[in-house]
């Protein structure tokens, strides 16, 4: 799996989404094992979506509740993944993506301090 710095990154600046992201937007020039092999990834991303809409920033992180969302950010989170969430819908037509990026949406607009705080920063 890919790795920045000595770690799987799952984010869209510099992790899996984003790597993701670009091969959904050029798909047409993907076999079949790839297409197949790139869904089925994007699928598991989606699987490690976290109850409140986020995402882990690092797979090491999977499955471990820190018990805040420090990370939402474009590049770590799920603010990036509305990108790839965007592209697998407009490609694959299927509405699961686009319900994912809603479930974002509620996290965000959960606590709408998260987001403006890192406006600001």
């Amino acid at each position: 799996m890919y790795r920045y710095y000595g770690c799987h990154y799952l984010g869209a600046a510099h992790g899996v989404m984003g790597i993701l992201q670009m091969l959904l937007c050029f798909s047409e020039f993907l076999d079949g094992q790839a297409k197949k092999d790139t869904i089925e990834t994007l699928d598991w991303i989606v699987s490690l979506q976290l109850k409140n809409g986020n995402f882990p920033a690092e797979v090491e992180e999977r499955g471990i509740d820190l018990g805040e969302d420090e990370l939402v950010h474009w590049c770590h989170g799920a603010t990036g993944s509305v990108h790839l969430m965007i592209v697998a819908y407009l490609r694959t037509h299927n509405e699961h993506y686009l319900k994912v990026g809603v479930t974002f949406h509620m996290f965000l607009c959960d606590v709408p301090s998260r987001f403006i705080f890192y406006l600001a920063v």
